[in-house]
């Protein structure tokens, strides 16, 4: 399994599902009532000069819906910024907005490692360490350029290290139960790859097969564990119900859901009087 785990880590590539359009539930002017109270004095004090404080409220985009459990733009935008810097993209820990297309496609690879830690939650048959988990975390301090730099990473966004160590645990566990699911069907014997030599004499000149044999097996690997990669999160998407919301999809107004089925499209979080955000929101 140790020569199919780097290859995992290259080819698990985004791979986006068909998409539906939902619109955000028609409101009875609850919200609005909500929002003009935050600065409206309550009645029963006006009188008297004294306003009850009411807790300020942010509304957040969500991009997504996996089985009715909504991914948040915050939530993107960190995962992708994650992702990318494992993937060597430093800059992605400081530059302002990743761009649209970036987090499009970034938004690919996040559902299929969701519906990855699903699945693996539900077989239970990845066991994770303390001293893996804690190499995942020093690698990508090591990534981000040491831990000033993870530092000013954590207050730029306001998060915690228990965020992002979250993701990091939660994309160890999906590359080692993918690699648990393919490992066999991704062996490469000695005829396949002496198969591949004989059929692609051009590619190695006058080399002999034995010299050449290794990175031959290599290659096979990564094209077997990329396919088998894919194959295994398409079969995942199949199962799940998945909605990709805009503007990260386009739409075709003939696949617009019912009311009744419409995912929410703003989740609200409160935010409390000092200057620690919460990290998650409740679902209004």
């Amino acid at each position: 399994m140790t020569k199919i785990l780097p290859a995992l880590l290259a080819a698990v590539l985004p791979l986006l599902p068909s998409v539906s359009r939902a619109e955000p539930p028609a409101g009875d002017g609850t919200k609005n009532s909500q929002a003009s109270s935050q600065t409206a004095p309550d009645a029963r004090t006006a009188g008297s000069g004294q306003a009850r404080q009411l807790p300020a409220m942010a509304f957040e985009k969500v991009v997504a819906v996996i089985d009715q459990t909504p991914i948040l733009f915050s939530e993107l935008d960190l995962e992708a910024r994650v992702t990318l810097i494992r993937q060597g993209g430093v800059r992605a820990a400081v530059v302002p907005d990743l761009g649209q297309d970036v987090l499009k496609e970034m938004l690919g690879h996040i559902i299929n490692q969701r519906l990855g830690e699903q699945e693996a939650n539900r077989l239970q048959t990845v066991r994770m360490t303390a001293e893996s988990q804690l190499e995942a975390y020093e690698e990508f301090v090591r990534q981000i350029g040491g831990e000033a730099a993870f530092q000013d990473f954590l207050q730029a966004h306001e998060i915690s290290a228990q965020r992002v160590m979250t993701i990091l645990e939660r994309d160890l566990k999906v590359t080692q139960f993918l690699a648990d699911k393919i490992s066999m069907g991704a062996r490469i014997s000695e005829a396949d790859a002496r198969d591949y030599y004989d059929a692609n004499p051009q590619n190695f000149g006058n080399r002999p097969f034995e010299e050449v044999r290794g990175a031959i097996t290599a290659m096979l690997t990564r094209d077997k564990v990329k396919e088998l990669s894919a194959q295994f999160f398409t079969d995942l998407k199949e199962r799940a119900e998945i909605r990709i919301l805009p503007p990260f999809a386009d739409f075709d107004e003939s696949m617009l859901p019912t009311e009744r089925h419409a995912p929410p499209a703003m989740v609200r979080i409160e935010i409390p009087a000092q200057n620690d955000a919460p990290d998650a929101g409740a679902k209004e």
